[in-house]
């Protein structure tokens, strides 16, 4: 990721912008989450280093952490949760 922001930049017009895409448990990890935390806490850090990078050539550096969309498979994951739930304290519902 960081050698592809490195590579296109020299083709961004100043004023242009370069925009990476997280996720919430980088800020608020899940039980379970350890991999995906750490990849979007890691996908952030780079955010916050490539715009202070790249403001000298007038390059904005933008990380989205967009959250959970419902859709049906939602609801599958959520009844699944709670199945397999029902012992564990560290559960909530």
């Amino acid at each position: 990721m960081h050698g592809g922001c490195n590579s296109g930049a020299p083709h961004i017009r100043r004023g242009g912008s370069i925009t990476l895409f997280s996720g919430g448990n980088a800020t608020k990890p899940g039980r379970n989450t350890t991999q995906a935390a750490a990849i979007n806490g890691a996908i952030e850090a780079l955010g916050r280093a490539l715009a202070g990078d790249f403001a000298p050539l007038g390059i904005r550096v933008n990380v989205i952490s967009p959250g959970a969309v419902w859709t049906p498979l939602w609801e599958k994951v959520r009844v699944h949760a709670v199945a397999n739930c029902t012992t564990d304290p560290a559960c909530s519902h």
